[in-house]
Parts: structure tokens; C-alpha cells; sequence
């Protein structure tokens, strides 16, 4: 019996320990090629969102320094637009593998038994933190050349940080990807032992600090 750790990044779908699943090795019926390269892609779309904000965030803070209000990053702005725009097919094909009744009741139970899957969508999607950042990009990729460095900086805190109603990347949209990665994680060693998803996480940018994605641990029986 092996006991390992599931990333939980969302304080209301934090599991109790004291209510720890006891796994069993089974087929759940995933489609384990097609959640894997998900996951993958998913993971490679939020690394190259959090290196534009990254390089945004310095090409910023380098003109504020220089007492300049004048910068250009529509077009790596619009290369991050794309990423970011792609990442709900990776989210869907999930979804397919791991909620049977997605078009009529939603995703919980999931395949798991748990729903967090359906607690994580809702975070993304219900709450509105997808479409705040999605629409922060665009308009920062629409700019043209010669935007406000203040105006830009305002943008890019609103993709990490939100505006204090909607949640940012930091702690809520990546927190919330999390749960779908391990998700699938947890589907994959008990449908066939692959345990390759295992250190898989979203990549945040330098403005969510040293900690990077916060991620609260719940111990899970296997």
C-alpha cells in the first residue's frame, strides 16, 4: 500500500485527510493517450502565457524606470492570446474522459467519485477568472505600438492578481488547472500504474513569488 500526495489548490475543494480515498487499481475507461498529452499541452500553454508576462512585466518596468510611458508588446502579447486561447481544448478533452454526463449534469461525480473537477470548472469558468485573464490578454494584444507602460502594467496584475472580485492566474486560474493535472495524475496510476503526470504543474510567472502555484496537500491512499 503506497500513500502519495494530490495537489488540492482550491481552498473549497480541499479534501479532509481524515476522509482519504482508498484507491483501487481498476479501468476507468480513459482514454489515457489522449488526457496525458492534455495535460502536456496544457502544462506547455501556461509556460508560455507566464513567460510573456515575464517578459511584459520587465520591458514595463524597464520603461517606468526610465521615465518612458511608451512600450510595444502587442505582437508577444498576441503570441500569449493564442496560447492562452487554446488551453480550453486541452480543458474539454478532459472533461470528456473523466465527466460521462458533462452535457446533461455537469462533472460530479467525476470518474473519481470526488467532483472537484466540477469545482475546479467552476472556478474557471463560473466565477469568470478564464475570461478576465483571456480578455486582459487581448486587449494588451490589440494595443498598438506605443501604449501606456502604466495602462499595460494594469493589465498584467489584472491577469496574476484579478481586480478583487475575480481571481487572477496566481491564486485561482492555475490553482484551478492544478486540480484538473492531477486529476488525470490520480486517473492514470489507477487505470495503468503511469505515474509520468506525477511532477506535472502549470507554470506561473515570477509575479505569484517563490512559491510559485500554491498547493495544499491531501494524502491519498493507493
Amino acid at each position: 500500500m503506497k500513500t502519495f500526495t494530490i495537489s488540492a489548490t482550491l481552498a473549497s475543494l480541499l479534501i479532509s485527510t481524515t476522509h482519504a480515498s482508498t484507491l483501487q487499481q481498476r479501468d476507468l475507461g480513459l482514454n489515457a493517450g489522449d488526457i496525458h498529452d492534455a495535460v502536456i499541452k496544457w502544462h506547455d500553454d501556461t509556460e508560455a502565457v507566464s513567460a510573456f508576462l515575464n517578459s511584459a512585466a520587465d520591458i514595463v518596468n524597464q520603461a517606468l524606470n526610465n521615465g518612458q510611458d511608451s512600450i510595444d508588446i502587442t505582437s508577444i502579447a498576441n503570441t500569449a492570446f493564442g496560447r492562452e486561447t487554446d488551453e480550453p481544448n486541452q480543458k474539454h478533452t478532459i472533461e470528456l474522459n473523466f465527466c460521462p454526463h458533462l452535457d446533461t449534469i455537469g462533472c460530479n461525480p467525476d470518474q473519481l467519485g470526488n467532483g472537484v473537477i466540477d469545482g475546479a470548472n467552476a472556478t474557471l469558468i463560473t466565477d469568470g477568472t478564464f475570461i478576465s485573464v483571456v480578455n486582459a490578454l487581448q486587449t494588451l494584444s490589440s494595443a498598438p505600438a506605443g501604449t501606456s507602460a502604466q495602462l499595460a502594467k494594469a493589465q498584467l496584475d489584472l491577469i496574476n492578481n484579478g481586480n478583487g472580485q475575480t481571481g487572477g492566474r496566481c491564486q485561482a486560474v492555475l490553482p484551478a488547472i492544478d486540480l484538473y493535472f492531477q486529476q488525470v495524475n490520480i486517473g492514470l496510476i489507477m487505470q495503468n500504474g503511469d505515474r509520468s503526470l506525477s511532477g506535472v504543474h502549470p507554470v506561473p510567472p515570477s509575479a505569484c513569488g517563490s512559491g510559485g502555484v500554491p498547493q495544499p496537500s491531501v494524502a491519498v491512499t493507493l
